[in-house]
């Protein structure tokens, strides 16, 4: 594996992804809405029907886990960690 692998597999680790929502979530702010997807086709699908049915005024965070087990994955550390993101967050 090249470095350059190694990089672009990093970017959607577990770690990485938690890392990313924990920069962006705040749990006094109710207009965001989280997804974890499970790769890079699925944000720009998600993004509009999420945006659809979520109101225009609502911001969308969308994180690609590379796989259903890390969407799996991730929803359940940051639940675990947060139980109130449960509203929140889709996967």
């Amino acid at each position: 594996m090249s470095f350059t692998e190694l990089l672009r597999n990093a970017r959607s680790s577990r770690v990485a992804v938690l890392h990313k929502f924990l920069t962006s979530y705040d749990p006094n702010n109710t207009n965001r809405v989280y997804a974890f997807v499970e790769g890079e086709p699925d944000v720009t699908f998600y993004r509009l029907y999420v945006q659809k049915y979520a109101g225009g005024q609502r911001d969308v965070y969308i994180y690609n886990c590379e796989g259903k087990r890390n969407v799996y994955s991730a929803y359940g550390d940051i639940v675990s960690r947060y139980p109130i993101a449960v509203g929140y967050c889709f996967s």
